[in-house]
């Protein structure tokens, strides 16, 4: 069970998926998604033999958590202004060298940590903006 967990957090909730699903539903580019959409396919494969006919569950809370990212993402496009898109769009890809370096083995980082990221950045615009910055 503890496994099957790990595995749905890996697929489901990582930082290049709640990204890619932000991102593509406030501007439309979807490259982050396929790009780890790519790589979920051989990290899937490699899982699918440790959980066998249990790996297909995952796609049901994968597919609610970035559907509710992209609609979050699209409905929030109304209200953000260019400066905040932008400042989002440069958090991500941070976000996802990080995670590059996590991936390559020079830097161990968890995923979740980053998350709060994208969150934060949205203040921070807005508080920069007031000061005229």
């Amino acid at each position: 069970m503890r496994f099957y967990l790990v595995v749905a957090v890996t697929l489901c909730a990582s930082g290049t998926n709640i990204f890619g699903a932000f991102q593509e539903g406030a501007t439309g580019d979807m490259t982050i998604l396929m790009s780890k959409a790519v790589m979920d396919i051989f990290a899937a494969a490699i899982f699918a033999m440790a959980l066998g006919f249990g790996m297909n569950l995952i796609v049901l809370p994968q597919f609610l958590i970035l559907s509710l990212c992209f609609y979050a993402g699209k409905w929030m496009m109304s209200y953000l202004d260019p400066a905040a898109i932008q400042n989002f769009i440069a958090v991500g890809g941070l976000m996802t060298f990080i995670l590059g370096l996590n991936i390559a083995k020079i830097k161990e980082v968890r995923a979740a940590n980053l998350l709060p990221a994208l969150v934060i950045m949205f203040p921070a615009t807005a508080f920069f903006h007031l000061l005229g910055a």
